[in-house]
């Protein structure tokens, strides 16, 4: 018996602590490995249930999101029970119900230019489950300054990609890959769809690049992408070289310290939510602000909150109704969550400036404020 592993550790970890290339040893070093998962996606799920029920000893999660419905196809780490929560609190209670032997620390938070260094400093290793190009850049750039390993993945519907990247000057960078974002913008699974086994394969290809990097066992993805395809079988890997006009890590960098130019480049928006309880507040106040209800008329039969009804579909054409709100507070809400995220991000691409998505739609509303409301 070891000192720094308790008796159900040793019974939980038994298939591991028989491995000749792994023990007692590996198990300790897993113990005191720092490891944060940006994003509990479809990516970060697969990913964090495995880095936890492998035994790292310091797991972070960030994600500012919450739970929808449509998730659960490909987010495994979440439950309908947890459906309008936000994604941290559900992969936290997953996790702690599977291994309660890890220091886990959540941040119910957007990965910014102004929390990442505080963030990273209590982590040696970053796992990217995010799906947006602002925040691949800054996990690149942030890796490559402050000297964490990156493990980064994407999915597009039936493929995806993985690589690692080592904060070592011999080695490429992120923008060795790919030197500055695109011109258009990167589209998350519920835009395009996503075939579930992709995330599920890349994040726990992810986890086990963390666990050999870690250990240091077997062949790491160091300089090498991986793409491919569960549907065709298809893999390939492709030799990823230092690219000597990289802006990053070339000998001319045109890029020499983390800046906000480069995640604004995207035109990126911070969704922000508001919980069932303000809601509450801000309608039995005498606040000025616009309820826009963005479901289907015949939803609107089922049960309603109040508010100004305009489905998604025909937002667009009716934003001169509402524009006189511009400056002004605006709250929309559906049944989950999900279409008035849209909603709000389409209010935002035509400068509403106040705009903030009811967490959990009208669903959350039932359980948090009124039962009266007819759940469906």
């Amino acid at each position: 018996m070891h000192s720094k592993l308790c008796s159900e550790e040793y019974q939980y970890y038994k298939a591991h602590l028989s491995l000749d290339s792994f023990g007692l040893q590996g198990q300790l070093k897993l113990k005191e490995a720092r490891v944060l998962v940006v994003g509990v996606g479809g990516l970060g799920s697969p990913c964090s249930l495995y880095l936890s029920s492998a035994g790292i000893g310091h797991l972070g999660l960030i994600d500012f999101d919450v739970v929808e419905r449509s998730n659960l196809q490909r987010q495994i780490i979440h439950s309908n029970i947890e459906v309008g929560y936000p994604k941290v609190i559900s992969a936290k209670k997953r996790i702690t119900e599977m291994n309660p032997h890890i220091d886990l620390k959540i941040y119910d938070e957007k990965l910014s230019i102004d929390n990442i260094e505080r963030i990273f400093s209590e982590y040696d290793f970053i796992v990217d489950g995010s799906d947006n190009f602002e925040t691949k850049y800054l996990l690149g750039d942030a890796c490559y300054f402050l000297k964490k390993v990156l493990v980064t993945a994407s999915v597009s519907q039936f493929e995806g990609q993985i690589t690692t990247f080592y904060p070592e000057e011999d080695r490429p960078c992120y923008r060795c890959l790919f030197p500055h974002p695109p011109d258009i913008k990167m589209k998350n699974c519920a835009e395009q769809g996503a075939y579930s086994i992709t995330p599920a394969l890349l994040g726990t290809l992810q986890a086990n690049e963390i666990l050999k990097s870690i250990l240091n066992i077997g062949k790491t993805l160091d300089s090498k992408l991986v793409l491919l395809n569960p549907l065709t079988q298809f893999y390939k890997v492709i030799d990823l070289i230092k690219d000597p006009d990289c802006p990053l890590c070339g000998p001319k960098p045109t890029i020499t310290k983390l800046s906000k130019v480069r995640v604004e480049e995207q035109m990126c928006h911070y969704l922000d939510r508001i919980e069932p309880e303000e809601l509450q507040i801000w309608k039995t106040s005498e606040k000025e602000f616009l309820l826009l209800d963005v479901r289907e008329p015949f939803e609107l039969e089922i049960a309603h909150i109040g508010g100004v009804n305009i489905p998604l579909q025909e937002l667009d054409k009716k934003l001169p109704d509402i524009n006189s709100y511009k400056n002004k507070d605006i709250v929309v809400y559906c049944h989950h969550g999900a279409r008035s995220e849209t909603a709000c991000k389409i209010l935002m691409d035509h400068q509403f400036l106040k705009v903030k998505n009811l967490s959990g739609g009208i669903d959350k509303w039932s359980q948090d404020i009124d039962s009266q409301i007819r759940r469906y």
